[in-house]
């Protein structure tokens, strides 16, 4: 957060928690202000106009030079779903978080999370069963480590999406509402 005034600038770095409220977010916003006016020789009145042009911890998406109380909440409903689901979180704010209102994300990713395996063949083989007319005891034996089961999912698990996080693949239904 930085203020500047006549060329010079003010700034500090300020964290949003999961524990935290946007209006106190707001408030240590104020207090870089107050602390601007007062170190500030040649500042004269009060400083009211800030600019963010750092930050960590949340997707690039929900960042803004002008941020204020309403996406201040929406980071820290951001950075409490991540608390409480974890590394899926990340894999299902790239995948939809985007696109959905930040008050409805818990309630999707509890609707949309299918799981997660360290790889796509292992997700493939333990949900093949599932799908109509797929049996993996008509496999002849080893041909399992020979299908392409990304592509399988891709064209037999209609509505399956997945994005890999830290070396993790994370599955989500498409278009739950």
């Amino acid at each position: 957060l930085s203020h500047n005034t006549e060329g010079r600038l003010h700034g500090e770095w300020i964290t949003a928690r999961a524990e935290d409220e946007a209006r106190d977010v707001m408030a240590k916003v104020q207090g870089v202000l107050e602390r601007a006016t007062e170190n500030g020789p040649d500042v004269t009145g009060a400083v009211e106009e800030y600019a963010i042009h750092d930050f960590g911890g949340f997707p690039r998406s929900m960042y803004s030079e002008y941020m204020g109380e309403k996406e201040f909440a929406d980071v820290i409903g951001y950075l409490r779903a991540k608390e409480q689901h974890g590394t899926a979180f990340e894999a299902f704010t790239e995948l939809f978080g985007y696109d959905i209102p930040a008050e409805d994300w818990g309630r999707q990713f509890q609707n949309q999370y299918i799981g997660s395996s360290e790889s796509v063949h292992d997700f493939a083989i333990d949900h093949a069963e599932r799908f109509p007319g797929f049996d993996l005891g008509d496999l002849p034996p080893n041909l399992s480590s020979h299908i392409d089961w990304e592509g399988w999912i891709r064209a037999n698990a209609t509505g399956i999406l997945f994005e890999r996080v830290d070396g993790r693949y994370y599955f989500f239904r498409q278009n739950v509402r």
